[in-house]
């Protein structure tokens, strides 16, 4: 992703598209009361991960980490 960013493919970093992904999902999630490990802050208003995500078990083929977030 750190790439395709500098190469101009992608017009954000990957943690600005998560960001921006966050913020149109999150409100929909939150009123189905789904529950993901993403947290409002009402600092900053925007959504927030709780816990980073898990990279050391990311596997490359299946594009998918080993383990869940709880």
């Amino acid at each position: 992703m750190q790439s395709l960013y500098r190469e101009e493919i992608k017009d954000e970093t990957p943690e600005k598209l998560r960001s921006r992904y966050l913020q149109k999902i999150m409100p929909t999630l939150s009123s189905l009361e789904i529950d993901v490990p993403v947290s409002f802050n009402a600092d900053t208003k925007h959504w927030e991960l709780r816990q980073s995500l898990p990279w050391n078990a990311w596997d490359s083929v299946t594009r998918r980490t080993s383990v869940g977030l709880s």
